[in-house]
């Protein structure tokens, strides 16, 4: 009852901030017709609201599609900011001169997505929940398998802050990465422009010294993220598939990337700009051991009731929350139990605690 109990206000919550993301559109979208045509906020409301009818489009589309047409985001892909080279101190840096020559400008449905993408964005409380959301809001739809989030260091080495669809072995051999790396994110933030990597046989071509590529992808696009005039780190999008270079998507991606960048850097002001594990049981290299066990593991960690005493060690324990599964615990828990009596049912691996109660001493 309880287990059922806390899935169904986590969905709650969950659909509070999916809301929540599509309310700050439409109001970015209101106050965009109050300035263009000085009408009243309920006037501008009034005429989202027609025009989503009349096109039968959901109003945070209709809103999204207005801001792509009328404020749509601004790139300079041919000249970008030169990044922070190895050894500088980026964040004392004074900011880059804006690039010469014309800005590209996204497209209609590009601009649009990226104004409802860079909404979903700056609800992310960490990095790799902003990876998370990035993926599934602004890049799932190009194909893309994997995202990682890097932090630019005072020394020009990269730490990685934030991944989605990176296995933990990865990102435990590759956390930081020292400025002199031949790697894509360095060449990055070292004024490399955007880099992209079409197939294995491609790094290794452009790459000999480092082998393979050191995140998730056949296909790789690495770019800096800046914000305010500085470099603050990098982003690596990687493809399961080869994949040549679009420049479309290039457009659309350093839109996003500015999104990225400025989000990452307010996560990183506030303190949760990169991983701070309490116990080993956080660590990606702690989690790569797991993976390589051949028998089932789970990290558990303790779900209190209400708000007794200070910090983890206050409230009573009432259950248990799945951290982390390993391989064989995932494999395992799909595979049908067969007793030879010509039935199979799936296995319950877990059951919620109150079919079966943890003693807590």
């Amino acid at each position: 009852m309880l287990t059922s109990t806390i899935e169904r206000l986590r969905a709650e919550v969950e659909e509070l901030r999916y809301a929540m993301r599509g309310q700050a559109v439409i109001e970015q979208a209101r106050g965009l017709l109050v300035e263009r045509t000085s009408c009243s906020p309920d006037d501008a409301l009034d005429h989202l609201t027609e025009l989503s009818r009349t096109t039968g489009r959901p109003l945070v589309e209709t809103a999204a599609e207005l801001l792509g047409l009328a404020a749509p985001p601004e790139i300079s892909p041919a000249d970008l900011p030169a990044g922070c080279a190895a050894g500088s101190a980026p964040d004392s840096a004074p900011p880059a001169a804006e690039p010469a020559g014309p800005r590209v400008v996204l497209n209609a449905p590009g601009a649009a997505r990226c104004h409802l993408v860079a909404s979903a964005l700056a609800t992310a409380r960490t990095p790799d929940e902003l990876a998370c959301v990035l993926h599934q809001e602004g890049l799932a739809g190009l194909g893309a398998a994997s995202v990682a989030l890097a932090g630019l260091e005072p020394d020009g080495a990269l730490v990685l802050t934030g991944t989605y669809g990176v296995p933990a072995a990865q990102v435990s051999q590759w956390q930081r990465i020292p400025p002199q790396t031949p790697v894509p994110l360095v060449d990055v933030v070292r004024g490399s422009g955007v880099v992209w990597v079409a197939s294995p046989d491609d790094f290794r071509r452009r790459y000999p010294l480092t082998g393979e590529p050191p995140m998730a992808g056949r296909a790789v696009c690495a770019l800096p993220l800046r914000t305010a005039g500085r470099t603050v780190g990098a982003l690596s999008v990687g493809w399961a598939e080869d994949t040549a270079r679009d420049e479309v998507t290039v457009h659309y991606l350093l839109a996003l990337g500015q999104a990225c960048a400025a989000v990452l850097a307010r996560l990183a002001a506030s303190g949760d700009g990169r991983r701070h594990p309490v116990a080993p049981s956080g660590e990606p290299w702690f989690r790569a051991v797991l993976d390589a066990l051949l028998d089932p593991v789970l990290i558990l960690s303790a779900v209190r009731d209400g708000d007794e005493g200070d910090g983890e060690d206050g409230g009573k324990v009432t259950d248990f929350r799945v951290e982390h599964a390993n391989t064989a615990t995932v494999s395992r828990s799909t595979e049908p139990r067969c007793p030879g009596d010509g039935t199979c049912t799936q296995p319950e691996w877990i059951r919620p605690a109150a079919d079966s109660p943890v003693p807590l001493g």
